[in-house]
């Protein structure tokens, strides 16, 4: 599978008006981008947000992303849909981590009073079903599954950036 074949027409395109009131950066994180402490460049601007509703074998999700402008959509889909392939591909690799993660999180802080301990089978069979998968500029990306109750309805979020797993954790 080389690239998926989403296109523009797929996307529901959504804009909306936002009116900044205040706006607090952190400064480990202005340093990061490069940003002095002088910077006022923020504005009030239009938000787009794109989104589509996708079937992958009997999974059905929502994938979406927010560009900073109207020019920057084809750019996007088109990574979205080499990146799906990427992620597809390696689906049981990036699944083995999960299974990993979410077990030694559940069984570690999760379980109820008297509930035995998971084991990967366990876990394998509750957290197959992604929700949604999210898009950022630098074609990072975020996998949200569905929990099945393993911790109270919250989503588990996998971010993933070049191929790699960067973190999972608890969302919602």
């Amino acid at each position: 599978m080389k690239s998926l074949n989403l296109n523009k027409e797929d996307f529901k395109i959504e804009y909306s008006k936002i009116e900044l009131i205040s706006l607090w950066i952190d400064p480990n994180f202005q340093k990061e981008l490069g940003l002095s402490n002088n910077d006022k460049n923020v504005k009030n601007n239009d938000i787009i947000l794109c989104s589509c509703n996708y079937k992958f074998k009997e999974n059905n999700f929502k994938i979406h992303f927010s560009p900073n402008n109207e020019t920057e959509i084809s750019n996007y889909i088109k990574n979205i849909n080499s990146i799906l392939a990427e992620f597809f591909r390696n689906q049981e690799r990036y699944l083995d981590k999960i299974i990993d993660a979410v077990l030694e999180l559940k069984n570690k802080s999760w379980l109820s009073l008297g509930e035995p301990i998971f084991q990967k089978m366990d876990i394998s069979l509750k957290i197959y079903k992604i929700k949604e998968i999210s898009f950022n500029y630098n074609n990072s990306y975020s996998v949200f599954l569905n929990d099945n109750q393993l911790f109270l309805g919250h989503d588990i979020e996998v971010r993933i950036y070049k191929e790699k797993i960067k973190e999972i954790c608890l969302t919602g």
